[in-house]
């Protein structure tokens, strides 16, 4: 394919990347409650009907409207891009997300292949285009996670405060959530909001875990659920809880510590292959000749950057302790 072909392509696939990235802030002021009272204004006005019900307790990265996204679903990685996303708290909307990782692998070989002419750099670009996007989400996810469980300990303390003072558990979270920053904040309030519309506890608790993946909150939801269906006191069990969850993060660190320079080899190790690649094509004529100019060389580097990089994926696999 020539540069002929491949320019317009690349044109289009850059400028509708960039559109998916930017046209979400500049209506990022027309949350949902505004766009349903701009609907509901609108309605009155020109035809004086109701607009249809929404279910104010569903959280979706769907839109019913969308004939795609409803085919989505049938899709289980579209369940896969919903969690992750879930988990980021970023309201993206399948579909977009989707589309855009499309886009950046699409933007990201075809400028390979315009500047390189070579199939194996634009298709390794291409793939590394369409994950891109998700190792961003996740590491947003992964940041937003250990905030989070950061804050948890202390979210308990005062809750349990909150309890021995008298006030009930819905109370409780109420000060809580007005105690603390992001995310813990925010997570708290869709909790009581959730409440506050006629929904259960339990199911917010549980909808909270599917939202924030830590194993400690997922503990503190199962003890809060075996205590209101035993009885006991509360504010006892919550504060085992969180002498367990500090335990935990202390040897969460101890454990990270020790396993540091493990990981560290391996992300040496991982990297001196493709270091000494570099190294050896820019003073070896030869050399760079050889692996960039014939196609048993696009071979022999495209093999080489695979079995690095399933090593150093294994290596770090080793070193990853679960606990």
């Amino acid at each position: 394919m020539t540069s002929l072909y491949l320019l317009p392509l690349l044109t289009f696939a850059g400028v509708l990347l960039a559109v998916l990235l930017v046209e979400p802030r500049l209506v990022a002021n027309r949350t949902p409650v505004h766009r349903r009272l701009a609907q509901h204004a609108a309605a009155v006005v020109e035809t004086g009907r109701p607009i249809e019900r929404i279910n104010v307790l569903r959280e979706s990265g769907y839109r019913s409207g969308s004939v795609a996204e409803r085919l989505l679903r049938r899709f289980p990685p579209t369940a896969t891009a919903e969690r992750e996303l879930g988990y980021a708290n970023i309201s993206f909307g399948v579909l977009r997300y989707l589309l855009l990782r499309m886009l950046a692998g699409a933007t990201v070989g075809l400028l390979l292949q315009l500047l390189t002419d070579n199939l194996v750099l634009a298709g390794a670009g291409a793939v590394l285009g369409v994950m891109l996007p998700r190792l961003v989400i996740k590491r947003t996810a992964r940041q937003r996670r250990t905030a989070f469980e950061a804050q948890l300990a202390e979210a308990i303390d005062l809750m349990v405060g909150a309890l021995k003072a008298g006030h009930g558990f819905m109370q409780a979270i109420e000060t809580s959530a007005g105690e603390l920053k992001d995310p813990m904040k925010i997570e708290m309030q869709r909790m009581i909001d959730q409440v506050n519309v006629g929904g259960n506890i339990i199911v917010a608790l549980d909808g909270l875990t599917k939202r924030i993946d830590s194993p400690d909150l997922k503990l503190m939801a199962a003890a809060i659920a075996v205590q209101r269906q035993a009885g006991g006191n509360l504010a006892e069990v919550l504060q085992n809880l969180a002498n367990t969850v500090r335990e935990r993060r202390r040897i969460r660190g101890e454990v990270k510590a020790l396993t540091a320079s493990a990981s560290l080899s391996g992300l040496i190790v991982g990297l001196l292959p493709f270091g000494l690649a570099v190294y050896m094509i820019a003073i070896s004529t030869d050399y760079r000749e050889k692996m960039l100019g014939t196609v048993i060389g696009h071979i022999m580097l495209g093999f080489s950057a695979v079995w690095t990089l399933i090593g150093y994926f294994l290596s770090q696999k080793i070193s990853k302790v679960e606990y």
